[in-house]
């Protein structure tokens, strides 16, 4: 009796386990589709200035003597990706270039502040008001034109041109220690999505 009360007990317990997977069994259904030929390509900026690669230009001017201007020299910027240039960020830069003969070798800095920049503009609107006369000397100058921060301007769309000009005069009354001094001036144009 003890033997078969183990058994009814055994079965009871082995039939619990059995019931107990019956319910936790279940079908799982998938499908797969496959989606092919998909292409991503990232879109460009692509700078051009004066219709040309690259995205500095150099300007070069000799002979400038007191109180003569030089331009306006227009850089026509355009847009020749397939992304939106959002904002656009001039910077300056300039080297000492010096002619021959040079008597009194003046600094690239002191060649450069008596360089005035009498006209400046990105797509008609005047930048000189973004320029601070950073040396003192009561105008604005290619130094200071180096010390000014042009970033966020206007950026330009899709195959849009937009020109920036600029005009320089050497300052009238500088002596003669300048003849012969000179500057490279390097305008760089940087787009920016």
């Amino acid at each position: 009796m003890k033997r078969v009360a183990i058994i009814v007990v055994i079965a009871i317990i082995t039939l619990g386990v059995l019931i107990g997977t019956v319910k936790n069994t279940w079908a799982y259904y998938s499908d797969i589709e496959t989606s092919s030929g998909n292409t991503f390509a990232s879109g460009t900026l692509e700078l051009k200035t004066n219709n040309t690669d690259g995205v500095t230009q150099t300007l070069y001017v000799t002979g400038l003597k007191p109180n003569n201007s030089v331009g306006p020299s227009t850089i026509t910027l355009q847009n020749n990706g397939t992304s939106v240039g959002s904002t656009l960020d001039i910077a300056l830069s300039y080297v000492e270039s010096d002619a021959s003969p040079n008597t009194v070798n003046m600094s690239a800095d002191a060649a450069a502040a008596v360089i005035e920049v009498t006209t400046l503009t990105y797509n008609g609107a005047s930048l000189l008001s973004n320029i601070t006369d950073s040396n003192n000397n009561g105008y604005k100058d290619i130094q200071d034109f180096k010390n000014a921060g042009l970033t966020g301007l206007a950026g330009l769309t899709v195959s849009q041109s937009k020109d920036f000009v600029i005009t320089i005069k050497m300052r009238d009354g500088i002596n003669n220690d300048f003849q012969g001094d000179g500057v490279d001036i390097t305008l760089t144009f940087t787009l920016r999505q």
